[in-house]
């Protein structure tokens, strides 16, 4: 027991040291996407008003306050209980509270969280198979790119993970009060947790059903169950606290019968092939091959149910973000390697086999990606390409940064970043910021409202990020005779800075 004990404290600490010598790098990184705009926002909110998990905010943040007229640009005010479950604004929340509000403490959080997903993917892959294969299951994984960048992203699904292989250790250890410890922690972070915790209902009644009464069994799924009843109480206490449900309108939209299809085929193929996982799946398959007999395992079966049930879900709900099933990538990993590693016997095969996928897996941090930019390093490239832009525009003489007498027009994104410091692009907000009016995009008179909003001086900034998404905008500004004064590229992403002639 206490050799066992030793040698998974050693494991543990030698994540930390190699995540942190690896990711050290992106924990002054500024925000991206969501984080931004949406979960860093809330968790300031609840933090500013005491933890409280059912305050309704009828305003926004003091770190996103700027002057009495001119505020955030997206929504008039936040709300602390928007969406999802609270648990990972409260974690953020209390962070800031405790150690006071910085970049460094949010991409922290995240880590801590990237590094319990990779103990726990070596704990459960060693429960399953052996030491060996949940070490390099989780070396894989660390450097496998989807998993790589989230790490560093402020997204909920890394403590989705964690909490996720967390509940099937525990579960499969026979350790009650830490499954359940867990599993509420889990579906209080996002409603997702829940397939985790009917995917261990699936295992405790594979495993029971012939060894126990059926009373007993009943009992048992009651208690595995509890972490669910947890989720039920949680919105039956906001409901009767505040009178409303919560929900994510996302879910809504679902997908007709041939984007389900189209929806799964693109999660399964990314899982099983893309990123180089393929070699993986091919060692898997020349396996089964080889040795067509398999012993049925309930373990093995309940990590299966919640890898269908999370793509099935978010194939039938339509949105499309990779992020989402990043709780059922630690999983793909813990089922091939073992696979992989029967049939590379070798320790020297093994380790040649090793440092290519991680090589392979490195040469495609920034290659392009989905318009996300969620499964790789390429969001790095943006925020690169952006801080090098603000140098350009900061530069004395230039004079362009908090001009009277320049506009500087900008898409939404960009707005956030230049305007608020606490994204972590700027120390002081630029002032001569606007946003693009995209509005008037649907009216005849387009032309008219750009030309009156736009004058000889002024700054068009046009990102590689999100001109699919506003590039009409830059089609009607390309009229008015507009020239490239500025262009800067990091990798295959650009900051294209414009002057109205």
């Amino acid at each position: 027991m206490k050799k066992d004990f030793l040698r998974n404290l050693f494991v543990f600490v030698l994540l930390c040291l190699i995540v942190i010598s690896v990711k050290s790098p992106t924990l002054y990184t500024p925000y991206f996407d969501d984080a931004a705009f949406w979960y860093v926002p809330i968790s300031l909110l609840i933090s500013e008003n005491n933890l409280n998990p059912i305050f309704r905010g009828i305003g926004i943040p003091a770190q996103m306050e700027l002057t009495s007229v001119r505020k955030h640009p997206w929504v008039s005010s936040y709300i602390s209980d928007s969406s999802h479950p609270v648990m990972f604004y409260e974690i953020l929340a209390s962070t800031y509270l405790v150690f006071g509000y910085s970049v460094f403490i949010s991409h922290f959080v995240v880590l801590i969280f990237a590094v319990l997903t990779l103990f726990f993917t070596y704990l459960v892959g060693k429960e399953l198979y052996s030491s060996k294969t949940g070490f390099i299951a989780a070396l894989l994984l660390l450097f496998t790119p989807i998993f790589f960048s989230q790490s560093s992203r402020l997204f909920p699904e890394m403590a989705v993970a964690a909490f996720s292989l967390m509940c099937f250790y525990f579960a499969f250890k026979e350790k009650y009060y830490a499954y359940l410890f867990s599993g509420i922690v889990l579906v209080l972070l996002k409603e997702q947790g829940v397939f985790a915790i009917i995917s261990i209902i699936a295992y405790i009644f594979i495993k029971y059903k012939n060894r126990i009464s059926k009373k007993e069994l009943f009992a048992k799924i009651v208690n595995y169950s509890t972490p669910i009843l947890a989720l039920v109480a949680w919105y039956l206490f906001h409901y009767l606290m505040t009178g409303l449900l919560i929900t994510e309108p996302s879910y809504n939209q679902h997908s007709t019968i041939q984007q389900f299809i189209n929806n799964f085929a693109f999660y399964f193929k990314f899982i099983i092939v893309d990123q180089y996982r393929i070699m993986l799946t091919v060692l898997v398959i020349f396996f089964f091959i080889k040795n067509k007999k398999s012993v049925f395992d309930s373990r093995i079966a309940s990590l299966m149910i919640m890898f269908v049930m999370y793509l099935v879900f978010f194939s039938w709900v339509n949105l499309g973000f990779l992020r989402h099933i990043l709780p059922v990538v630690p999983i793909f990993f813990i089922l091939v390697t073992d696979k992989a590693l029967l049939v590379l016997k070798k320790r020297l095969y093994i380790i040649l086999f090793v440092l290519l996928f991680i090589g392979l897996s490195i040469s495609t941090y920034h290659s392009k990606t989905s318009f996300n930019y969620e499964e790789n390093m390429r969001y790095i490239d943006v925020i690169k390409a952006q801080q090098e832009a603000l140098i350009y525009i900061n530069e004395e003489q230039n004079s362009y940064a908090n001009s009277s007498n320049v506009t500087i027009w900008v898409d939404l994104y960009t707005y956030l970043n230049f305007a608020y410091p606490y994204v972590g692009y700027v120390n002081e907000s630029i002032t001569n910021i606007n946003l693009i009016p995209i509005k008037y995009l649907k009216f005849e008179d387009a032309n008219t409202v750009f030309k009156n909003n736009f004058e000889k001086g002024d700054l068009v900034l046009e990102t590689s990020l999100y001109t699919t998404e506003i590039r009409s905008d830059y089609q009607i500004i390309k009229i008015l005779n507009i020239s490239l004064i500025k262009e800067i590229r990091v990798n295959n992403d650009f900051v294209k800075i414009y002057k109205v002639a």
